[in-house]
């Protein structure tokens, strides 16, 4: 599903910018040849504090600047546009059933049934959606379902706000789902008979994407991520933030990490985490009841957590798998030293798939 919130047309060098509450991930992409892709830059850089406040970029000013320093660190001599990927409170997504009716109807039909999911009216919200293939009941032969997604125009604006002009023009504001699901249909050879679920954890939030059919059906927001984890062991062993953190990640990749650390996330945070899970799938499995995954992929960077991927494949009985964004591509960009690094970039690296596709 992509999602043309604000939309130009041109041929220049492309960003996708996956600005989050901790780090902004950036990635280059060129084109080669027909569907093959070849990564020029890659970097993560932390994020200006105190840039979004409830979903909405507060400081645009502070992120245009920062937007700018990092876009000219680069040293790319064409012109550049930048792909904005959209997560968090103020966009909802969700599946609408409405009856058989003529395609010219649809759209003022969905946009009724989104403004009384969203409780908002259509002038203070974007909508787009997409019709659904394959997957009715034979008893729902008569209707159609559709996947919407509907976000606050206020926040499209901020992000708007914060696009350094002189510098950059704006592709594409698009959602951190359709990214997410940009870059595994491109990286995986999906099979339009399997479910997939895929997951990926960021700081503050989780995001989940269920696919059938080839399409996205279901997405949510998790608010958990590697902050909850941290916070977790912070107040745990009465450490400061960054050692927290440290002891996080040494933890996962099992460098002499002390036992109570080990057990503290294996039993405790990680329990926690796979029970938001458990009640995601089962608000998935409500709207499509015979509908179970055949196939888990994450990716994020948490989804190394200390014994994460094994107590998601216990609980759900599901071949798990790790989603790697550039397996398919070549780089010219050398990938930052960090074990892992590459599980950081699948929405970045959805957001510039995005902005490479032919208007």
């Amino acid at each position: 599903m992509r999602l043309p919130f604000l939309k130009l047309k041109s041929k220049k060098a492309i960003l996708g910018l996956d600005i989050g509450n901790k780090n902004t991930k950036i990635i280059n992409l060129e084109s080669n040849k027909k569907n093959k892709f070849k990564l020029n830059h890659c970097i993560t850089v932390p994020t200006p504090p105190n840039v979004f406040s409830a979903g909405e970029i507060s400081n645009p000013s502070v992120l245009s600047e920062f937007i700018t320093n990092q876009v000219l660190s680069l040293g790319i001599d064409n012109e550049i546009e930048i792909v904005l990927g959209l997560s968090g409170k103020g966009m909802i997504a969700k599946k609408i059933d409405i009856p058989e009716i003529e395609d010219y109807m649809i759209p003022e039909y969905v946009e009724i049934e989104a403004e009384q999911e969203v409780f908002y009216n259509k002038e203070e919200m974007f909508l787009e959606y997409q019709i659904l293939e394959g997957i009715q009941k034979e008893d729902q032969s008569n209707s159609k379902s559709v996947f919407a997604i509907t976000v606050l125009k206020k926040i499209i604006e901020s992000y708007g706000e914060a696009v350094p002009k002189d510098i950059v023009s704006c592709k594409v504001i698009d959602t951190n789902f359709s990214a997410l699901f940009n870059i595994f249909e491109y990286t995986k050879n999906l099979d339009p008979k399997s479910i997939y679920m895929v997951i990926d954890t960021g700081h503050l939030l989780t995001n989940v994407i269920f696919v059938i059919k080839n399409q996205i059906v279901f997405a949510r927001n998790i608010s958990l991520g590697g902050h909850f984890f941290t916070q977790e062991i912070q107040k745990r062993l009465s450490l400061e933030y960054s050692a927290a953190e440290d002891l996080k990640i040494t933890s996962s990749q099992a460098e002499n990490s002390p036992d109570n650390v080990v057990s503290f996330l294996k039993n405790d945070l990680v329990h926690q985490f796979i029970e938001e899970l458990v009640s995601c799938y089962e608000l998935y499995l409500s709207f499509y009841p015979d509908q179970q995954i055949n196939e888990t992929y994450m990716t994020g960077g948490n989804s190394q957590l200390l014994g994460f991927s094994e107590a998601f494949k216990a609980k759900f009985n599901t071949p798990v798998y790790f989603l790697n964004p550039f397996q398919k591509m070549s780089q010219n960009s050398i990938l930052p030293k960090e074990n892992n690094s590459f599980y950081f970039h699948c929405v970045s690296a959805g957001l510039a798939l995005r902005g490479m596709e032919n208007d």
